[in-house]
């Protein structure tokens, strides 16, 4: 699309806002989740993630009647007019029953019941070592790069030992396990 780089991204609290009406669960993803985790901003960001459950996505798109999406395999795009900025990117999350379930490899898993964390200002956002197994697929891009290098030193064990087992699994060459455990 011609305007896929008109972005007037909502900040997180703008989010909560929006979604407070959702009957679902929502987590901030990306860059942004890893800017929550860490308790400040690590870069700029040109969009804010926000992951949800695809069967849920039904649900959200009914909340925000109106709206318009651009609608990919594994995102969506949302914004309030054709002729305005885009302002969230929704990312669809898989699950089976009560677990996770990772989207480039089914093996990798989670209960969905840990697959986040909430900030003290109650926004909700993906366990920073979830964000880092999306980002490693493109670990040479430079903002990956610099989420990882800002996440990995407030990981505890279990996360590092986590996301090098996934690892593991999807990628076992991947730069970044030498530097989690």
């Amino acid at each position: 699309m011609s305007d896929s780089g008109n972005w007037d991204a909502l900040a997180v609290d703008q989010v909560a806002d929006l979604l407070a009406a959702f009957d679902g669960p929502w987590w901030v993803a990306g860059g942004v989740a890893i800017d929550l985790f860490v308790g400040q901003a690590t870069r700029s960001h040109h969009d804010v993630d926000v992951a949800v459950l695809r069967d849920h996505w039904p649900s959200l798109e009914a909340l925000l009647t109106g709206w318009d999406f651009r609608i990919g395999t594994n995102e969506v795009w949302a914004r309030r007019g054709p002729d305005q900025p885009w302002l969230v990117e929704f990312v669809l999350e898989e699950r089976s029953g009560v677990d996770w379930v990772y989207r480039r490899d089914p093996e990798v898993t989670m209960p969905l019941a840990n697959f986040g964390r909430i900030t003290a200002d109650g926004i909700p956002y993906e366990l920073p070592e979830v964000v880092l197994l999306y980002k490693s697929k493109y670990a040479d891009e430079t903002n990956n790069t610099a989420d990882f290098e800002a996440a990995r030193p407030k990981l505890g064990i279990g996360a590092r030992c986590w996301l090098a087992g996934a690892l593991e699994v999807v990628q076992p060459d991947h730069p970044w396990l030498g530097q989690l455990l």
